[in-house]
């Protein structure tokens, strides 16, 4: 058999451009723009719907908009953070992720101090882990974001 080569890809380097607000990234599956191609195994209608407060489960609306609000900004940071690893000297990228993990520090805090902690670094005392019942499911155990 006659050694062949298959083929040679060339691809272009993503630029750091603008970004799209949380939650449009959050429905478009990217914070970016120019990544954000049509994929023809998904509905249209799929791509162009954000989550809602009301698609969150929560005893409240207060808790229903700030899981929405974590999601989003945990999406921004994990998404910059995925860029950065091929761009490690965007100053202005790592910037931008620097405030989401800011926000979202934040956001992790205030829902631990105000309801119930999301993760296991912010139970802090044993009684951390008994306050109020999970956002998502009424009970039981921390989650790690």
């Amino acid at each position: 058999m006659q050694k062949q080569q298959l083929a040679m890809a060339e691809l272009p380097v993503q630029e750091m451009e603008e970004l799209y607000a949380p939650e449009q990234a959050l429905a478009a599956g990217t914070a970016f723009p120019d990544l954000d191609l049509p994929f023809f195994a998904v509905p249209e209608e799929m791509m162009e719907t954000a989550p809602v407060a009301e698609d969150y489960q929560g005893k409240t609306e207060e808790q229903k908009k700030m899981m929405k609000e974590l999601t989003e900004v945990s999406f921004m940071a994990d998404d910059l953070n995925l860029y950065l690893d091929t761009h490690p000297e965007d100053g202005e990228a790592f910037a931008a992720c620097q405030e989401y993990i800011r926000k979202r520090q934040e956001l992790l805090s205030s829902l631990a101090q105000e309801q119930y902690p999301l993760c296991a670094e912010l139970a802090l005392q044993p009684e951390d882990r008994k306050k109020a019942p999970c956002p998502w499911k009424g009970g039981g155990a921390c989650v790690v974001l």
